[in-house]
């Protein structure tokens, strides 16, 4: 422990360090080319978030010019401000002099917006974060939303693994201040994936709905949507359990009848 009087240090505690080393532990966001450096998230992101700040900026001046435009005349002209003001000129004024309004045009304001919507899109697709943060409907192919949520799902892996060495140094410097040696081992999910229950759910009924004759494929698509909408592993095998021992109705077969002659 030391003390700072007049930027001279003054030792006033020693005690040494047990472990012989400093008890710090790299928790890394993404792990980059360099040694103990790590690559942050929301560098790109911020950046384009003060970029959106600056163009709302923007379009807060564009307004104000636009609903308060600038009167251009000569000193001899009387002006009231305000809206509807009455401007009263002289009458041997030249038709050259007369005052007019400077006033921006709004179709700027239009371009801007449009380059937000464009920044907010490119954050989306940095953060892989498209198809969560979704707000309006899309018309976007199931392969483009199960390639996003597998990006995002090895991105969430990648992270898990990080706290799990991270995780392990703690515990790893808790043990040897003990005298102990850690042995365990952390385990965080390896799999991070967002399934879109509603969309399978709608597909499974569709297949349902098919009229396919076959009591096999009606069971598997039963234990589908079962599965879609239960959690619980032992009441999914309990409903398995039920649907294969049920029996369906293929369909119906009627017994012609003979005409009588």
């Amino acid at each position: 422990m030391q003390e700072y009087k007049q930027s001279k240090p003054i030792l006033l505690d020693e005690v040494p360090n047990a472990l012989g080393e400093i008890p710090a532990v790299n928790l890394f966001n993404q792990k980059s080319q360099k040694k103990a450096i790590g690559i942050s998230d929301l560098s790109d992101v911020a950046e384009l978030q003060q970029s959106i700040y600056n163009d709302y900026s923007e379009i807060e001046q564009l307004i104000r010019l636009s609903n308060h435009p600038s009167l251009v005349k000569t000193p001899n002209v009387e002006a009231s401000a305000g809206a509807g003001s009455i401007i009263e000129m002289p009458e041997d004024m030249d038709s050259n002099l007369k005052p007019y309004i400077i006033q921006p045009s709004s179709q700027s304001l239009e371009s801007i917006m449009n380059t937000i919507k464009m920044k907010v899109d490119a954050i989306n697709r940095i953060t892989h974060m498209g198809s969560v943060r979704a707000t309006e409907k899309q018309v976007s192919s199931g392969i483009a939303l199960q390639t996003e949520f597998q990006l995002l799902n090895a991105r969430l892996s990648e992270k898990a693994d990080l706290l799990e060495n991270a995780e392990e140094g703690i515990w790893s410097f808790f043990a040897k201040w003990q005298n102990q040696t850690f042995d365990g081992m952390i385990d965080y999910p390896d799999s991070f994936d967002l399934r879109d229950y509603a969309s399978d759910l709608q597909f499974l009924q569709q297949a349902k709905a098919s009229g396919v004759k076959s009591e096999t494929f009606q069971k598997e698509i039963d234990k589908q949507i079962a599965k879609a909408v239960v959690d619980e592993d032992e009441k999914i095998n309990l409903i398995n359990n039920e649907i294969d021992s049920a029996s369906a109705t293929l369909g119906q077969f009627g017994t012609p009848v003979e005409e009588a002659v």
